[in-house]
């Protein structure tokens, strides 16, 4: 009796305190979304009550367990749009691509689906799902920014790319824009550039979370001894519009946050790089001459597979109460469209 009062609690007993079962303790323990309220309340209490402390060494080995049969039986799903545009198209094609890869060398199998955008209701996925065998879905890039979609959350373990998807908030991987936009910045400062100039859309402000416009608005506060310049936002804007801004505010460099505004500068009637300096956010490896950053294409495709896997691993469906955002850290593509850096 002695020895059986000192024993560590086990899942049992703290299951048999909250009047639960011991699969649903586990789901507890584990964050499972799919756990109401008012249980988790239950479970929680009877965890302090009786002084439950988690084996680590359990949990590795229970995790090696779940990964072997998991891999044995389960896929992952890709779910991307039919209606996408061209240049879209290809930039998803090689994320779908290097997220197959990423999640072969993991051990599971991948299904690809494409669905016209509110062409399938979520009981219709769901079936699809099952049929395959998928317990963890990655949703691509959606078309539309801001768009809904009707998906059956609770049965699965997801993550998207991007911030494309606005409901529900789920969990992430996208560029650090922040960091982005402000080693564009210093590669501007260090060439001598001044009078900096800033292009956006509303659509690449709502997929980068307003970081780009943000960073460039704080740079603009800190300027000493000169007029700072305006966002153009390019939305709707003829040529002639944007040249007329040109010429009334004369910036030295012009920073894109999408690479569309290439295009847009090259009708400018100005010599790049000898008159204005440019640079995108979103430099293409198919535009070697474009100065700018690259976008982490193939580390944000291993990490939203990285983070379904580790969601499978700790039994996790549905949309999570706290969502997890993996900022990627984009790199810098030095171009021919800036002058070179100043040397001392």
């Amino acid at each position: 009796m002695d020895s059986q009062s000192k024993r560590s609690p086990s899942l049992v007993d703290v299951a048999r305190a909250a009047g639960v079962s011991h699969m649903t303790v586990s789901r507890v323990l584990n964050k499972s979304a799919n756990v109401k309220p008012a249980t988790v309340e239950k479970v929680e209490e009877a965890l302090q009550k009786l002084g439950y402390r988690r084996n680590p060494m359990v949990d590795a080995l229970m995790s090696q367990v779940r990964r072997r049969r998991v891999h044995l039986h389960s896929n992952l799903a890709w779910l991307e749009e039919e209606e996408t545009d061209g240049k879209q198209r290809k930039r998803i094609k090689l994320l779908r691509e290097r997220a197959e890869q990423r999640a072969a060398a993991l051990g599971y199998g991948f299904e690809t689906i494409f669905h016209k955008p509110n062409a399938l209701s979520a009981e219709r996925i769901d079936s699809m799902l099952k049929a395959r065998g998928v317990h963890g879905v990655i949703i691509a890039p959606i078309q539309s920014s801001g768009s809904q979609f009707d998906f059956p959350w609770d049965h699965y373990s997801v993550a998207t790319l991007g911030r494309s998807l606005q409901t529900p908030t789920i969990s992430h991987v996208m560029m650090h824009f922040q960091h982005a936009m402000e080693r564009t910045l210093e590669e501007l400062r260090q060439r001598g550039y001044q009078r900096i100039g800033f292009w956006t859309t509303r659509e690449a402000e709502m997929r980068s979370e307003h970081l780009p416009l943000m960073t460039y608005l704080r740079h603009n506060y800190r300027l000493k001894g000169s007029i700072p310049i305006e966002p153009l936002w390019l939305d709707s804007l003829s040529v002639a519009e944007v040249r007329s801004w040109y010429q009334s505010n004369r910036p030295e460099a012009i920073i894109s946050s999408p690479f569309s505004g290439w295009e847009i500068a090259r009708q400018l009637a100005v010599k790049i790089p000898e008159e204005v300096g440019f640079v995108t956010l979103s430099s293409p490896e198919s535009a070697p001459r474009i100065s700018g950053m690259r976008v982490p294409l193939e580390a944000m495709a291993h990490g939203v597979v990285d983070s379904v896997v580790a969601q499978i691993h700790r039994n996790e469906q549905g949309v999570p109460k706290v969502p997890k955002c993996m900022m990627v850290e984009a790199s810098w593509h030095e171009g021919r469209t800036l002058r070179p850096q100043n040397r001392p």
